[in-house]
């Protein structure tokens, strides 16, 4: 059987996907943080669902079951508050693997049927497939223009210089977003904004 196709997109490709999804799917009357959980269930139709023990059994946080119109989470996500940040990611992921694997999802309707999918496919294709749906998670839950716009605004209030200011804007944007920390930083780094710090 033939290796099933999978498209792999360019950083400015998935910048446009990002800013087109929002552009329709953002229609929230406070724009940040992105809803993504409401864009799934309302405007995509995929309902989110508590899969208990997802982790631990199968070595995930999230799955995507298209055949079912359903993002699996795993418990521990979706019910600790602790978590919150890491949850709305996974769920930006998933809703990024639908726009741009969906063909692969489609037909899928439980974890057996994921793996399977999966067992078709090369390393470098599952590896570049995460690596788009990351980015693009990134980009659909923190936007170029109001992330950027935004990080020029908290470098100029802050103190300090280099790391210091780097740091603080950063720490301001992740709680700005609703992103971890880790998340807000990568996605400073992906839009080269240390050049705004001095």
């Amino acid at each position: 059987m033939p290796d099933p196709h999978i498209t792999f997109y360019p950083i400015a490709a998935l910048e446009e996907i990002a800013t087109v999804f929002l552009s329709k799917f953002n229609t929230s009357v406070t724009p940040l943080p992105i809803e993504i959980d409401l864009i799934s269930e309302k405007s995509l139709g995929i309902n989110i669902i508590d899969f208990s023990m997802l982790k631990e059994k199968y070595g995930l946080e999230g799955f995507l079951a298209l055949g079912k119109k359903t993002i699996y989470i795993d418990g521990y996500l979706m019910d600790n508050d602790n978590f919150y940040n890491r949850y709305r990611f996974t769920v930006a992921e998933e809703v990024a693997h639908s726009i741009l694997h969906g063909n692969l999802f489609k037909n899928i309707k439980d974890i057996e049927e994921y793996f399977d999918a999966f067992d078709k496919l090369k390393h470098f294709q599952v590896a570049r497939m995460d690596q788009d749906a990351k980015y693009l998670a990134s980009a659909i839950l923190m936007p170029t223009e109001p992330f950027t716009e935004l990080a020029t605004e908290y470098i100029a209030e802050l103190d300090g210089e280099g790391k210091v200011l780097r740091y603080g804007a950063v720490e301001k944007l992740s709680k700005k977003f609703e992103v971890s920390f880790e998340t807000a930083s990568i996605r400073f780094e992906q839009l080269k904004l240390d050049r705004l710090i001095a």
